[in-house]
């Protein structure tokens, strides 16, 4: 496979690795979504790409799978780094149904990059169910789980804290932003799941509400992404940039991985 190297794929390029995703044999038929700044448009030279699978947990748990589409998702790692997340029908609709901010991006701005109608399904049912009042007192404790569930995890490497530690910030934000905005929008909802965009918002748009704590959380989020986009970079530090990145992750930890009152555990 020929991937372009001017940091866009070619239409042949998606073309390539659909059919390779053709090949994957599987119990029931999953989808790959596509979302985010490549999908949009909007990306620039450090963007990743993004996707997310959606397919049975019977095809998920059989040995391989979601590597298999890793592996081919993974050929425009060249360009950019590929991001995969793996989800199961049921609890996709659960987060549907609690108006899950990374779901709401996904049906509200994503597209389908293989498979059949799952997305267009499920976006069916979202135009029903975005007329509704945002249940709140369910989304906010299911947030709050996601954030205890990054909290636990142990990494394996630097960069695994650092995405680690991105994620821990970003939905304690979203959380303060569902629970101190009353008339928070489903268009804020996807913003809030944007990095690009979220800052920006969040300082415009809810200056009144905001905090010390927030403000310096907003901060450290952004010092994590910073830190994912150096080890994506490189592969190679010597050793004195090894310690300076140590050190830049255990300050950062030390801010982020303690108890708050909108992401505490």
């Amino acid at each position: 496979m020929t991937i372009s190297t001017d940091n866009k794929p070619t239409p042949r390029d998606y073309l390539e690795i659909q059919e390779k995703l053709e090949e994957i044999e599987s119990n029931l038929p999953f989808e790959v979504l596509f979302y985010g700044s490549r999908e949009r448009g909007d990306y620039d030279s450090e963007s990743d790409f993004n996707f997310y699978l959606l397919a049975s947990t019977q095809d998920q748990m059989k040995p391989g799978f979601i590597q298999k589409i890793t592996n081919i998702l993974n050929h425009l790692d060249k360009i950019a780094p590929v991001n995969l997340v793996a989800g199961d029908m049921d609890t996709f609709r659960l987060r549907l149904n609690l108006f899950e901010p990374s779901v709401v991006h996904l049906l509200e701005l994503g597209g389908v990059f293989f498979g059949d109608r799952v997305l267009h399904g499920f976006q069916k049912e979202w135009n029903m169910i975005k007329a509704n009042p945002i249940p709140k007192e369910k989304l906010v404790p299911f947030l709050n789980r996601r954030i205890r569930f990054y909290k636990n995890l142990t990494p394996r490497t630097e960069k695994e804290d650092a995405v680690r530690m991105e994620r821990v910030a970003s939905l304690s934000v979203q959380t303060w932003a569902i629970r101190s905005i009353p008339d928070i929008s489903i268009h804020e909802l996807v913003t809030l799941d944007i990095p690009a965009r979220a800052d920006k918002m969040i300082r415009a748009m809810y200056s009144k509400e905001l905090d010390e704590e927030i403000l310096d959380l907003l901060e450290r989020k952004n010092e994590a992404i910073s830190l994912k986009r150096v080890f994506q970079k490189e592969k190679d530090f010597q050793q004195s940039q090894k310690d300076t990145l140590k050190s830049r992750i255990r300050q950062l930890k030390k801010g982020i991985v303690q108890e708050t009152e909108f992401g505490g555990t």
